[in-house]
């Protein structure tokens, strides 16, 4: 969140280096120290991922995304990117706000989902998410299946109604 770095994506490799796997992660406005012409995300794969709030694109060169949200591609800018080869599941959501809560959570900056983002209960399930749980502590899984990002949005306690006469 929030990091500058020199010129690029704020998570890259290098041309013909090996490509990055992302999962349950969340990239969110990262900024180039030197010049605008910077990206989120940039050469690889990505699954159950968050990456918005990138001045000129979330994801460029990407080899599939899965089950993620993201904003601004170069579509989106004009341009055509044949390499954002494979989407499945994903929201791609230019002018779609994802709705985030940016905020400090044991001692970390947590951009995790609210109640109403369009990233709740979206993220894939998978076998090793049972018993793990988010950066923040809490269960991977607290609805009907994991939320897309880093953080888990809390499970929802629900009232209990009595009548008394």
């Amino acid at each position: 969140y929030s990091n500058y770095y020199a010129k690029g994506a704020a998570v890259t490799c290098g041309l013909n280096d090996t490509d990055i796997t992302i999962v349950n992660c969340t990239v969110y406005g990262n900024r180039s120290i030197y010049d605008a012409n910077h990206n989120g995300f940039n050469c690889g794969y990505a699954t159950n991922c968050i990456i918005v709030g990138h001045p000129n694109t979330d994801v460029y060169n990407i080899k599939a995304l899965v089950n993620c949200f993201w904003q601004e591609d170069m579509v989106t800018h004009g341009q055509t990117d044949p390499s954002l080869a494979l989407a499945v599941n994903c929201i791609h959501g230019h002018g779609l706000d994802p709705r985030l809560d940016v905020a400090p959570t044991n001692g970390v900056l947590a951009v995790r989902v609210t109640s109403r983002s369009p990233c709740r209960n979206a993220g894939l399930a998978f076998d090793w998410m049972t018993n793990a749980v988010d950066l923040a502590g809490s269960p991977r899984i607290c609805g009907k299946a994991p939320d897309i990002g880093a953080f888990e949005y809390p499970i929802e306690r629900q009232a209990t109604f009595m009548i008394v006469r």
